[in-house]
């Protein structure tokens, strides 16, 4: 029987290069980030004859595709391939030890960098996005049923990234971008499907593992006070969520509000974004495991840790010294909002 295997399969200037790569290869590490960051590959190389640092090193702003081949490891399956997606290259660095390369989803060459001067009136967030998405001649994927109605929204000399992720979070919501397309994402929805797999204290392909939750990360309720200046009339809502702590912190919001749904909305958004970190994970396995950012898992065995957690982070990587490993990050759901 053959011994299972795990190997990187790139595709370059829409050519595969594995061949290529292979005999050379000492590391790669492929990162994918729920929101916040670039998706990411890096890949190190034997260079003692100096080959990639000359006439092989690849063209800045080109395209790689990556797929990690599982061999040998679903019984009578030969090759499972794993897309990785699509990154263009950024960057190169030389040492003693070798020649590294690394690609990013969003490269400095992305429109998205440039900066402009736009307005829209009486529209919705999704139009914006979908107008954005259209200059960039990217495709927007709307993974949300919420799109706030906005009177003005102007963009003022931002980068068009800069200006998709301050409207996002202005609206409670998660900006990623990834394969050509301007993700948005709803973190809440997300949470709420089942748990896809389950970390077990007692598997034994975890290697290491870290657990936090912090009070000075949480609040306990959150509100917002607003007096409308022309009709005088005065909005208050104070939102308390399912299994709030005992005691802490009120999270005083001053923002604009229209009516009481508003600001009903509007408390838990904040209060969402406030203690989304206050209890945070990461684990680390041997092997290549199936999981991906925005999945939701069980933990357990971990006493008053264990829960539904959210995983913002998967890196895939393959070292000599370590094989082939997933580190994945989580944070534990909220309930309720």
């Amino acid at each position: 029987m053959l011994g299972r295997r795990t190997t990187l399969g790139l595709r370059y200037l829409n050519q595969t290069i594995d061949q290529y790569i292979h005999p050379f290869l000492k590391e790669w590490v492929i990162t994918d980030n729920l929101s916040g960051e670039a998706d990411s590959i890096d890949i190190f190389l034997e260079n003692s004859r100096k080959l990639w640092q000359g006439a092989w090193r690849p063209e800045q702003g080109a395209v790689l595709v990556a797929n990690i081949n599982l061999l040998y490891w679903n019984g009578d399956v030969k090759i499972e391939k794993k897309p990785m997606g699509q990154f263009e290259i950024d960057e190169f660095e030389i040492d003693p030890t070798g020649f590294r390369m690394g690609a990013i989803t969003l490269p400095p060459t992305s429109k998205l960098r440039e900066r402009h001067h736009r307005a829209w009136e009486k529209t919705r967030l999704e139009t914006i996005m979908e107008d954005i998405a259209k200059v960039n001649g990217l495709k927007l994927y709307y993974q949300t049923d919420d799109s706030p109605e906005i009177e003005r929204e102007e963009q003022s000399g931002e980068t068009d990234i800069e200006y998709l992720k301050k409207i996002t979070e202005d609206a409670g919501l998660t900006l990623k971008i990834s394969r050509n397309t301007i993700v948005v994402i709803d973190e809440a929805k997300l949470e709420k499907a089942v748990a896809q797999r389950t970390i077990n204290a007692k598997d034994v392909n975890l290697k290491d593992f870290s657990l936090d939750e912090s009070l000075s990360k949480q609040y306990r309720a959150a509100k917002v006070t607003y007096k409308n200046p022309k009709s005088k009339k005065t909005i208050r809502h104070t939102f308390v969520p399912p299994k709030a702590i005992r005691a802490g912190r009120t999270l005083v919001i001053n923002e604009e509000v229209k009516n009481t749904a508003e600001a009903m909305r509007l408390t838990k958004k904040r209060l969402r974004a406030a203690n989304k970190e206050a209890c945070t994970g990461s684990f680390l396995f041997a092997g290549i495991r199936g999981y991906y950012a925005g999945m939701t898992v069980n933990v357990k065995g971990y006493g008053k840790f264990d829960g539904k957690y959210i995983v913002t982070k998967v890196r895939y990587s393959f070292s000599a010294e370590n094989g082939t490993e997933t580190y994945i990050e989580v944070r534990r759901c909220l309930e309720g909002y």
